[in-house]
């Protein structure tokens, strides 16, 4: 146990200032029980002392701390949450609107994030404090996403990966296809000038619910995310390593300075050395994004183009409009690749339209539940019946089922 090291980690993280490697050492050290004890001492500094927060005033300390302290809302959960939660559509709470989401993210937010990724994987900040709420309606069992994917050849004929064996699956031209021990895809290529001829092409698809982690034939490591194709050479030739997305994937690209990487999109392309980043352009969505995480890349659509820096997002929307560059932290964007749901005042549809996809299901919600912005971290191999629960309680959405159809709903706040 490195106690010093994860307070420093805990300090951090509440300050908003990880490292993408800090970020990475803070989830393995946050799933660990021994740290546990750190984080509930560290929530009770809130409870007992919230003053000492630099940037918690006396209108939220009067208005949530002590409401908590003295049982209300305890004793009455789904009346008086809304001390903690219920968003409305411009990111303050609801007709009681005290608290604005700057202030929630500077105390609450923050420390109970920080729980969410301990091993119980879901708000146990909620289960501590609101164990004594009425019964809850009925949840749908409907289990996350994982590894399946489908590898269409060159001649057309299909593998299903998530249940092809750890073996050699192919032979492309001079490429060999082989499912590792750790079930991610790899292409082993001799090396040198690709064989002269025409150029083999091989694509991956993972469908609603599934997501599939591959190597390419230079060595460059793709997680392609649910609803997502990759088309690609078997080898690659020419001036670019030239690959085609629709969907969401991350990339780490191996660097040849020589060959440039581009992902090609449906109406704009990425262009990079060696870097790592996300890109995000799944049909139907009125925005794209793709997210530099390290190194550079350019973006280039009708006839315009944007240099991005680490720690940038740039956001497109339609066939023809131009870049803009949109403040999105690194984490949030790439949560999914770390098996996590990230919201950060993030739209109602917009958290439907990610949980569509991962669990292969149909969300619809009312015109004002549409409004409601939404911001919480829970892990992806969570049921989604306990990704409804933490909407309802950080955003007072409530749900319903009927066949296969879960329909959300903006919940009532309550009046004193």
């Amino acid at each position: 146990m490195n106690q010093p090291r994860f307070e420093y980690l805990l300090q951090r993280y509440k300050e908003d200032r990880l490292s993408a490697s800090e970020w990475k050492e803070w989830l393995e050290l946050a799933e660990n029980e021994e740290y546990r004890s750190i984080i509930e001492s560290d929530i009770e500094k809130f409870l007992v002392k919230p003053s000492l927060h630099e940037s918690w005033d006396k209108e939220v300390e009067k208005n949530t701390w002590e409401n908590i302290l003295e049982g209300r809302i305890i004793n009455k959960a789904e009346e008086d949450v809304s001390g903690i939660a219920n968003f409305g559509k411009d990111g303050t709470q609801g007709p009681r609107g005290r608290i604005s989401f700057r202030t929630l993210r500077g105390t609450f937010i923050l420390v109970a994030a920080a729980c969410i990724i301990v091993g119980f994987g879901i708000w146990w900040f909620r289960h501590s404090l609101l164990s004594s709420s009425d019964e809850e309606a009925p949840i749908p069992v409907i289990l996350p996403g994982g590894a399946k994917g489908k590898l269409t050849l060159a001649d057309g004929s299909r593998i299903v990966l998530d249940s092809a064996a750890n073996r050699q699956l192919a032979e492309q031209g001079r490429t060999t296809i082989v499912k590792l021990a750790d079930g991610r895809l790899a292409y082993h290529s001799p090396g040198g000038n690709a064989a002269s001829g025409k150029t083999l092409f091989n694509k991956i698809e993972t469908p609603r619910g599934g997501l599939y982690e591959l190597s390419l034939p230079d060595g460059t490591r793709v997680w392609l995310n649910a609803a997502s194709a990759l088309r690609y050479p078997v080898e690659f030739s020419g001036p670019y390593r030239e690959v085609e997305l629709s969907g969401e994937a991350y990339f780490e690209v191996l660097a040849r300075s020589n060959m440039p990487f581009k992902v090609v999109l449906k109406d704009w392309n990425v262009e990079v050395i060696g870097t790592h980043f996300d890109v995000k352009d799944y049909p139907g969505d009125r925005e794209s994004y793709v997210t530099l995480v390290e190194g550079a890349l350019r973006v280039n659509k009708a006839g315009s183009s944007l240099l991005l820096q680490p720690g940038q997002t740039a956001v497109t929307e339609g066939a023809t409009d131009g870049w803009q560059l949109r403040n999105l932290l690194t984490r949030q964007a790439i949560a999914w690749k770390n098996d996590l749901f990230s919201f950060d005042k993030t739209p109602l549809p917009e958290v439907m339209q990610q949980l569509e996809r991962w669990y292969n299901t149909r969300l619809e919600c009312s015109q004002e539940a549409g409004k409601l912005m939404v911001t919480g971290w829970i892990s992806r191999q969570e049921q989604l019946g306990e990704v409804l629960k933490m909407l309802e309680y950080t955003s007072g959405i409530h749900y319903s089922m009927r066949d296969t159809t879960i329909t959300l709903d903006a919940g009532p706040v309550s009046q004193k």
